[in-house]
């Protein structure tokens, strides 16, 4: 989580998209004959704060999350904001909220969202009587719950549970990194339970802090994930992404495809069956994979769409890596303790793949 503001948390990862924040200080301005005025501070103005978000199918439901939003500002009361390391930021109201439906699915769904929402601090008595720790700047007793959150979660990061320095080592992933590379396995893990569309939206907000960790082996994760993009077509476009996936998955179940895999030496329905349950990566990349060193041209038998056949070959070229960190993360929700969680959620249910 990277901030809550009242009951409504955003997601550093699937959400937030940028944070603007703006001070300002005012001057009482005195006129001054046959001279320039002379100014005099007089206060510190009130913070304003715009926070960016986007909503996308594949990972929430646009509509819920911004009537969320809606509500809250209906409200017309401060909410504490509160940042996931724990620290106060204080009291504030939602002075505007901006909504822009980028794509919308043939019955009028929400499909992609970009929501705008605008802040501005509120100081003095509060709206409801929450004792002195909100009207006075100190922490509320929510805030000092999550500060205990973050240290419980600071001390598994830091070598309390050996647990965790079996699951990262064989990533080779340095002592100072281990905050990231929780975050990186958390949402790999997530990858096992979403169909290929979702997949697509979600392997940029994997390969962004996998690459600034430096593992060994993610910048093969980080290719994969921009050449999915590219052979899609749709390196902003994640509606377009989800089309190419779309076509490319329409053509695996029919029996002319069957039939032309059959021609190729494959056994399609085997190769299928013997895919994890559930694993739609795992299940087409293992069939597209006993394709390797079939001449390109002869793809034209399996795959009439272009984007398609780019699709696969991608699949084909990244499936060993995925099937690598797929089971990394097993073994590490193996490893959990019971017990364990990041800020209330349990990390075994975290890091387990459906």
């Amino acid at each position: 989580m990277y901030a809550q503001l009242g009951e409504v948390a955003f997601d550093l990862i699937t959400y937030f998209d940028g944070l603007e924040a703006s001070r300002e200080c005012t001057y009482a301005e005195h006129a001054v004959i046959e001279g320039k005025p002379k100014l005099q501070y007089t206060g510190d103005g009130l913070e304003t704060l715009t926070i960016n978000l986007v909503f996308h199918a594949t990972y929430c439901t646009p509509e819920d999350e911004i009537k969320k939003l809606r509500d809250m500002m209906a409200q017309h009361k401060a909410q504490p904001l509160i940042f996931g390391d724990g620290t106060y930021k204080g009291r504030y109201v939602v002075t505007a909220l901006t909504e822009t439906a980028r794509s919308t699915d043939s019955q009028g769904r929400l499909l992609d969202l970009v929501a705008k929402i605008s802040l501005k601090e509120h100081v003095g008595g509060s709206d409801a009587p929450a004792g002195e720790a909100v009207d006075d700047g100190k922490p509320s007793r929510g805030a000092l719950k999550l500060n205990q959150a973050a240290a419980g979660t600071q001390r598994v990061i830091t070598g309390d549970l050996p647990w965790l320095h079996e699951t990262v080592s064989p990533l080779g992933i340095a002592s100072g990194a281990m905050t990231g590379a929780v975050n990186v396995l958390c949402r790999i893990s997530e990858l096992g339970r979403m169909t290929l569309p979702g997949i697509i939206g979600a392997l940029p907000s994997v390969v962004a802090p996998a690459a600034n960790l430096g593992l060994s082996g993610i910048s093969g994760l980080a290719s994969t994930g921009a050449a999915l993009q590219l052979a899609a077509g749709a390196r902003l476009d994640t509606p377009g992404a989800i089309g190419s996936v779309a076509n490319f998955l329409r053509d695996l179940p029919g029996t002319e495809t069957v039939a032309a895999f059959a021609r190729l030496g494959v056994d399609a329905p085997a190769a299928l069956r013997a895919a994890p349950h559930g694993d739609a990566v795992d299940a087409a990349g293992s069939l597209i994979a006993q394709t390797v060193g079939i001449a390109q041209s002869r793809y034209a038998d399996l795959f009439a769409d272009p984007q398609a056949r780019d699709f696969a070959r991608v699949l084909t070229a990244g499936l060993p890596l995925y099937r690598r960190v797929r089971e990394i993360s097993l073994a590490s929700a193996d490893r959990v303790p019971a017990d364990s969680s990041l800020f209330g959620v349990s990390l075994k249910h975290i890091l387990r793949v459906a």
